[in-house]
């Protein structure tokens, strides 16, 4: 079963969704098969290796630029780490990130800890920002992107500090 059809309910128990979404992880759709084969041939070509060497190198550049901000956590585990990037910003909820950049045409998801029960809930995360980082992608991207979270922490700063100077009634 996929999330689709059925929802966690804690680490090792789901419920199956009422109604017909229940089999939506029986379908097939032959369409996208068919691109997944040239995607798979595309890729071949390009070279496994050289694309998976640029997407870690930018994915780990992306860690390492988010960090450096204040107030900015990477959450990505693992010895080997690849093109997904999570993270979350202090005192704004992952659902506000993800609205925030998209108005500047930043396309980012929001991952819940319903979608990884096993990890974020007993890491005290209620969701994360998931960039989804691909070999394609450049430097200008990336830098724009770290450029707009960096923005959008300093607004929330100056904000915070605006409601704190308020006279008290």
């Amino acid at each position: 079963m996929d999330l689709h059809a059925a929802a966690w309910t804690a680490d090792t128990t789901c419920e199956i969704r009422p109604g017909a979404r229940r089999f939506e992880s029986w379908e097939a759709n032959y369409a996208d098969r068919l691109g997944l084969g040239a995607a798979v041939d595309y890729a071949l070509e390009l070279s496994i290796e050289a694309t998976s060497d640029r997407l870690c190198e930018l994915a780990a550049d992306l860690r390492d630029s988010l960090t450096a901000l204040d107030g900015v956590s990477v959450h990505d585990k693992g010895a080997t780490r690849g093109g997904i990037v999570t993270f979350t910003v202090d005192g704004v909820d992952s659902v506000d990130v993800q609205a925030q950049l998209l108005s500047q045409r930043i396309n980012t998801a929001v991952a819940p800890a319903g979608h990884a029960r096993l990890d974020l809930p007993h890491r005290g995360l209620p969701s994360l920002v998931r960039a989804s980082l691909h070999y394609y992608n450049t430097v200008e991207e990336t830098t724009r992107f770290v450029d707009a979270v960096h923005r959008l922490r300093r607004r929330l700063a100056a904000v915070r500090r605006s409601r704190s100077q308020r006279p008290r009634h």
